[in-house]
């Protein structure tokens, strides 16, 4: 066997992983967190939670009756007509940004776990070979006929 030859793949062998593990907690996990971000603008720009909050209580598909001159009945129906349609936007809003900030928190909890899984992925198999060692081989003892 030729050392200089062997030391060479070692060295080209050591330089790929290292590589590898560079640019996975490097450029890829930068890559993951703009992936998360793009999913948080998405889910936000979805709901629109910021700009139902500034429009609350307008009302409903902006359907509004405008100012009305007549009887004082027929203001009163207007008057009324006004804050049903308040009320009901209101309701609309409240409900589309209660599921909107669910949507927000499971977006959250969907990325810690891909963050997590991302960060942990190239040390899984180190993992196993440890867990292998201390612990066993999971089929060692169930009796598998091929083995």
């Amino acid at each position: 066997m030729n050392f200089r030859a062997d030391r060479k793949l070692w060295y080209n062998i050591l330089m790929l992983i290292l590589s590898m593990f560079g640019w996975w907690y490097a450029a890829g996990l930068r890559e993951q967190l703009n992936r998360i971000k793009r999913m948080f603008v998405r889910v936000n720009d979805q709901f629109s939670i910021p700009l139902l909050a500034k429009t609350l209580f307008q009302p409903f598909r902006q359907i509004s009756v405008g100012t009305v001159d007549g009887a004082l009945e027929d203001k009163i129906r207007a008057w009324l007509d006004r804050v049903v349609s308040r009320l009901i936007g209101g309701f609309i809003r409240i409900m589309t940004m209660v599921v909107g900030l669910i949507a927000l928190a499971g977006t959250a909890v969907v990325s810690l776990i891909m963050l997590a899984v991302w960060i942990a992925m190239p040390l899984l198999p180190f993992i196993g070979i440890i867990i292998m060692v201390y612990v066993g081989i999971p089929w060692e003892n169930v009796g598998v006929p091929w083995i």
